[in-house]
């Protein structure tokens, strides 16, 4: 295996179309000459700047000459066939598979991760009959207005249809912070609300049955709360703020359940995404105690907590599609 970086090549800091370069030319070094390649996807906070690093990295690769490069369109087309644009690392299996489907040897997967001030980018390939990295690098890249440019945008996507990544704007305006992989049960995503229509209120009390912590199930948890609230002439709560909430044109948001809340936190809180305060956030699921404790998450430590009913704690409403 050939790997450039820490002290040697990638010692300094670059910009970063030299690195996308200078990661071109060590994966053309590190693989066979002629060997069929696909750049398949490059992990960052931005679609947008995940497709120009894919893109410019494969057209390096294509005018070098040194490997046998699958046209961008044909791995477009895979991603969209076999639903592969998720979050987190692809596994050995789902290597082997697409390169199966596009005909290649190596896959070329990365990422580029905000450090603090720099960027971390990171790209390796890896042979697809053996899942093992035969040739990788990493930089050091700066940040500049470029890739303040490239992260400020949203790659377009037409309403109800295309791949969405986390971090990216959904449908209704909100931020997508969880993709279960595959359409199934009526949805495949999940979108949560702008910081603009966030709320403090309290959570409700006398009410505690019938509700999950389970992801995917904060819809109906809210429907069947919000029902026994209506009845019970209850209102000014955050069950039913969710659910009377109108934004974006749409009308299907809810209150997250406990296990939503902590995806909202892993997936864009913790990485600087949704403006979220450090602060308490209902979820939709009653706790395990006295019928007017429920379950709220911290967004200032990261931690699953539980709140009486009558206290006030910030509020930000989801969508599934």
């Amino acid at each position: 295996m050939l790997f450039f970086g820490g002290a040697g090549l990638f010692a300094q800091t670059l910009t970063l179309e030299e690195a996308i370069r200078q990661a071109g030319d060590a994966i053309g070094a590190g693989l066979p000459r002629n060997a069929a390649a696909a750049v398949f996807r490059i992990d960052s906070d931005s679609g947008s700047l995940s497709d120009h690093i894919e893109e410019e990295l494969a057209g390096h690769l294509v005018n070098k000459k040194t490997l046998l490069m699958v046209d961008r369109k044909n791995v477009d087309a895979i991603k969209k066939e076999q639903e592969l644009q998720l979050s987190g690392e692809i596994s050995d299996e789902s290597i082997q598979a697409i390169g199966k489907m596009l005909g290649v040897r190596f896959i070329i997967t990365g990422s580029f991760t905000d450090m603090g001030g720099n960027y971390r980018f990171r790209v390796q390939a890896v042979e697809v009959s053996t899942a093992v990295i035969e040739a990788g690098a990493s930089a050091t890249v700066r940040a500049d207005d470029q890739i303040a440019f490239l992260l400020s945008q949203r790659r377009p996507i037409a309403r109800g249809g295309g791949d969405y990544r986390i971090g990216e704007q959904g449908p209704a305006g909100g931020i997508v912070f969880y993709d279960k992989g595959r359409f199934s049960g009526g949805w495949r995503y999940l979108e949560a609300a702008p910081v603009q229509t966030e709320t403090d209120c309290e959570w409700g009390t006398g009410i505690s049955a019938g509700t999950s912590p389970a992801v995917g199930t904060g819809k109906r948890n809210t429907q069947h709360l919000a029902e026994l609230m209506k009845k019970m002439n209850i209102s000014g709560n955050a069950v039913l703020y969710c659910d009377e909430l109108v934004y974006g044109g749409l009308d299907d948001w809810f209150l997250p359940s406990a296990g939503e809340l902590e995806l909202m936190y892993k997936n864009l809180k913790a990485k600087g995404l949704g403006d979220f305060s450090d602060t308490a956030y209902w979820s939709s699921t009653a706790g395990s105690g006295l019928s007017n404790m429920h379950l709220s998450f911290q967004f200032k430590s990261g931690q699953g907590t539980e709140n009486y009913g009558a206290d006030t704690a910030k509020v930000r409403a989801v969508r599934a599609f």
